[in-house]
């Protein structure tokens, strides 16, 4: 399988949120057309699997499943600010090697949950890294679901 780009990396990330091509053509600043063959090449790859544009991460490497729910408390930092909700300020802060397929928060704001899935342990001590950079986290439980790989 060829390696991946930069670029490649982008579109998963933006077909997972369930952009359509359009969308992604205007968020990147490329043609159509060029967006059309990105997604044909990842369907040649075995990352896209179907017209409907599903990603089939077990293909990227993505092998563990993981539900994070943090209890926030005191008050938020100041980059946490310039985003509409706690859960957008997590969407942002997605590192490489993890795919966010959920984000949400409580009314208050005091608990954040995140479903995602990540390629390794190092991916998510990383992500939880960022997180206490963005909020005082008083508690965080992870609920961890590793697959096997055949090969």
């Amino acid at each position: 399988m060829p390696a991946l780009t930069k670029l490649d990396d982008q579109l998963v990330q933006f077909i997972s949120r369930g952009l359509s091509a359009k969308e992604i053509s205007q968020t990147l600043k490329r043609p159509l057309s060029f967006v059309y063959y990105r997604i044909e090449r990842l369907k040649h790859m075995g990352i896209v699997e179907t017209k409907g544009y599903t990603i089939n991460y077990r293909n990227l490497g993505y092998n563990i499943n993981a539900v994070m729910v943090a209890k926030i408390g005191g008050p938020l930092y100041s980059k946490v600010l310039k985003y509409i909700s706690p859960a957008d300020a997590v969407l942002a802060e997605q590192i490489p090697g993890m795919v966010i397929q959920y984000a949400g928060s409580a009314e208050n704001g005091t608990i954040i949950v995140i479903k995602a899935m990540f390629k390794g342990i190092k991916e998510i001590d990383d992500f939880v890294k960022k997180l206490q950079g963005l909020y005082q986290i008083q508690s965080l439980t992870k609920y961890l679901m590793a697959e096997e790989r055949t090969v």
